[in-house]
């Protein structure tokens, strides 16, 4: 059995202080299971080292819920009459990446 790990890039965890000393919400999408996705986030200082995935739920969430939460992606006719894809609910959309 052999464990493969790639290591962060150097300026990682200096990015992330920057970024959120400027007052930017700093967010990870990745196609990792939650698991990993929470430990690449914790050592990135994004998330705090003491999360709990049981107590926050709109911080960490695979993209299937993450679909259901926000009514999925509609295609929305613009102005020019191009379509376009939209998400279902706004509102919800802007409530999750707070």
């Amino acid at each position: 059995m052999a464990g493969i790990k790639d290591p962060l890039r150097k300026e990682i965890v200096n990015a992330v202080k920057t970024c959120r000393t400027a007052g930017v919400t700093v967010r990870m999408v990745t196609g990792d299971i939650l698991d990993t996705a929470v430990a690449i986030s914790k050592e990135a200082g994004i998330l705090p080292g003491n999360f709990d995935l049981a107590r926050n739920e709109y911080y960490v969430m695979e993209g299937k819920k993450f679909r259901q939460e926000v009514d999925g992606l509609k295609k929305v006719k613009n102005a020019e009459g191009v379509e376009e894809p939209q998400v279902g609910n706004l509102e919800k959309f802007k409530k999750i990446s707070e």
